[in-house]
């Protein structure tokens, strides 16, 4: 299963999501600006962390509009993950990860 997050000027939506284990999270920069979807560290994201999901952390790199970047979740907990470009406290967003 493949779900989508859109990224726009300047957001996630959905900014919080709840998907079962082994499901695909599909960003797509639907904006007109270069975007990023990476998972948070402490000092990247204002002392928020990854999360507790125990899947490696991800990022897609820079992605201009139109691109996209997947990425499949198995750990079950949270993962924080924000834009690098334009910084956690204007663009972040937190996928749970259920059974």
């Amino acid at each position: 299963m493949v779900v989508k997050v859109s990224i726009t000027e300047y957001a996630f939506s959905p900014m919080n999501l709840t998907i079962s284990s082994g499901t695909s999270v599909e960003f797509i920069d639907d904006g007109q600006v270069q975007h990023t979807a990476t998972s948070c560290s402490p000092a990247q994201c204002s002392g928020v962390g990854p999360g507790t999901g125990s899947d490696p952390p991800f990022n897609s790199g820079d992605l201009n509009p139109g691109s996209t970047f997947t990425v499949q979740l198995n750990g079950l907990g949270t993962y924080n993950y924000y834009c690098m470009i334009h910084g956690y406290q204007l663009m972040h967003g937190t996928i749970i990860v259920i059974a």
